[in-house]
């Protein structure tokens, strides 16, 4: 039945990434039988972050890099995420060389993701490395035979192919998670703030169903992965140890890895300004990230010979 709740002349928007990472958040949502009261729109995380930007969504999964960007515009939804805390098999890059040696080398960057770009923006400027790099479709102009390193995410990272181009292969989120020992934040549910201001119910009345989902989504993973392994060609195998490798949830160590990756962005001038986590009424405190001290480098973490 609707929710009396979320009654009205005009559907909530919400956005959903087409990619199989979001299967759990929206598990018990794709269940309902009556979604007259949303409209759902999937798309890569960079198109629902431009729609988010221009207004033609109301709530909506965005990059933790757009965030950075629009945090004058957006509120984020308390305890809803997409984190990793260690390798995550779906943010990969991958090489011909040495990340030192890749200095004035081409490096093709998926155009999908603001937030696996900024992290691999981050990655050179630690190594104090300036290749050159392009922001595209990755099977533009044939990129991943003839790009000397190729930032892959998604579901396209997952199916192995660059394996058998690239010598060097890194998993970004490993890396992280061994430099910083905080999890990664790839992407925040966020509202506009006008639509906010005038519909706070139905924005809460939203977060609740989409946690509801969450939870019914966290606690079916065999269900979910049984039901992609058979759209995917991807083996059983694999899907299980990345949605095991996931996480969906807001709690205070992510916001930690969150406030830790706008401090490096900052730092190394990747985003104009220090970042102001904003949450909507009720959500968790203010984490302010700073002018910060100098942070611990990710060099280490990768192979730099």
């Amino acid at each position: 039945m609707q929710d009396k709740q979320l009654k009205c002349d005009e559907p909530v928007r919400i956005g959903r990434i087409s990619y199989m990472n979001v299967a759990p958040i929206y598990y018990g949502l794709d269940q309902q039988t009556d979604t007259r009261w949303c409209r759902i729109l999937a798309a890569p995380p960079a198109a629902l972050n431009r729609k988010m930007a221009a207004g033609e969504l109301d709530i909506s999964p965005v990059s933790t890099a757009a965030y950075a960007a629009h945090q004058s515009e957006w509120l984020i939804l308390p305890n809803l995420s997409i984190s990793c805390d260690g390798p995550v098999m779906s943010v990969v890059l991958a090489s011909r060389y040495s990340i030192r040696d890749l200095e004035g080398k081409s490096v093709v960057i998926s155009d999908e993701s603001a937030s696996a770009a900024a992290l691999v923006r981050l990655i050179f400027r630690e190594h104090n490395v300036r290749p050159n790099i392009s922001c595209r479709p990755l099977d533009e102009d044939n990129a991943l035979a003839s790009a000397e390193a190729v930032l892959v995410i998604g579901d396209a990272a997952l199916n192995g192919k660059w394996q058998k181009t690239y010598r060097y292969v890194w998993d970004l989120c490993g890396a992280w998670k061994e430099t910083t020992g905080l999890p990664f934040v790839f992407a925040l549910w966020a509202v506009r703030k006008e639509y906010a201001c005038l519909h706070l119910e139905r924005v809460t009345r939203t977060l609740e169903i989409l946690n509801q989902s969450r939870q019914k989504g966290c606690a079916n993973l065999p269900v979910i992965t049984a039901e992609l392994r058979k759209r995917s060609d991807l083996k059983k195998d694999v899907l299980e140890r990345y949605f095991n490798g996931l996480e969906y949830d807001l709690d205070t160590v992510k916001l930690r890895g969150l406030e830790e990756f706008y401090t490096k962005l900052y730092y190394h001038n990747l985003i104009a300004a220090p970042v102001v986590t904003q949450f909507i009424a009720g959500g968790p405190p203010t984490v302010t990230s700073g002018p910060p001290d100098v942070p611990a480098s990710l060099a280490s973490a990768l192979e730099v010979n």
